[in-house]
């Protein structure tokens, strides 16, 4: 099985990362760059690790760059497919197999995500269409709906125009393409950009048959700081894309699913 991954990790608690990097181990994937953003290298507790390609930044990069280091290192290696994952995330040993015989009988398929679910085991309705500003304030105005999972279950396989980054499965290929994330985005926006991309040479999709679990931090409802690097990011984002522009060029022949919902990042 052709697949590299690649977690970045800030000061992430040791129990937490821990269960995301078993959930590696026990797969198939054959290479985990663990990328360590951190001041006091807490990845340093799984270098030598069977798998683990640890690489330490000496200071916080941010998510984009930080993943690129090991995109860069992985494209060199000729890995078919890249699996871009947040650290508090865990899931079992069927998830990465089941994928990756999806993407082999789909090679029109550029990136997939599978279910999301919080650690109860609800929904996160990650199936999100392309921001507005007026969407990215509906879902802030309304978190406390989606913070406990209330997110409608889809059972079937469905276009989306935008992968969550806690969890992207990515076609190297693709990616050779459109390039890789764009380090502009510190944090936050990033997977807006990246899944905008992709789709527009190829399709982007959401598989309901497997499910990881998301302890989803987010640290944007949480303290003023990373409020405003998302804010930052945003306006980022629509300065390059269009505040209103939510067209994109890949036309699958799949059905494309309504995808308004309150959630966020």
């Amino acid at each position: 099985m052709n697949v590299s991954a690649s977690v970045v990790v800030y000061d992430t608690p040791l129990s937490t990362l821990r269960k995301c990097v078993d959930s590696f181990l026990r797969s198939r994937v054959k290479a985990l760059y663990l990328v360590d953003n951190s001041m006091e290298g807490i990845g340093e507790a799984f270098r030598g690790y069977r798998k683990v390609i640890y690489i330490k930044t000496h200071k916080n990069i941010g998510f984009g760059a930080a993943n690129n280091l090991a995109l860069k290192e992985a494209l060199a290696k000729g890995f078919k497919y890249h699996i871009v994952a947040n650290p508090d995330i865990y899931f079992g040993s069927e998830v990465v197999d089941s994928l990756y015989s999806f993407m082999e009988v789909n090679p029109d398929i550029g990136a997939v995500m599978p279910r999301v679910l919080f650690p109860n085991g609800k929904e996160q309705n990650l199936r999100r269409d392309l921001p507005t500003p007026l969407n990215l304030i509906r879902r802030r105005l309304f978190s406390q709906f989606s913070s406990n999972g209330n997110g409608k279950p889809c059972t079937r396989v469905v276009d989306v125009p935008f992968l969550s980054g806690c969890f992207m499965f990515i076609r190297t290929s693709v990616l050779k393409k459109v390039d890789l994330f764009d380090e502009r985005f510190f944090l936050y926006m990033e997977d807006v950009d990246l899944s905008r991309r992709i789709g527009e040479v190829s399709r982007t999709v959401f598989y309901p048959y497997v499910h990881i679990y998301h302890e989803w931090q987010r640290y944007s409802y949480k303290d003023l700081k990373h409020l405003l690097i998302h804010i930052e990011s945003a306006i980022k984002y629509f300065a390059k894309w269009g505040m209103f522009n939510t067209s994109t060029g890949f036309r699958s022949s799949q059905s494309r699913e309504n995808l308004f919902d309150y959630s966020s990042k």
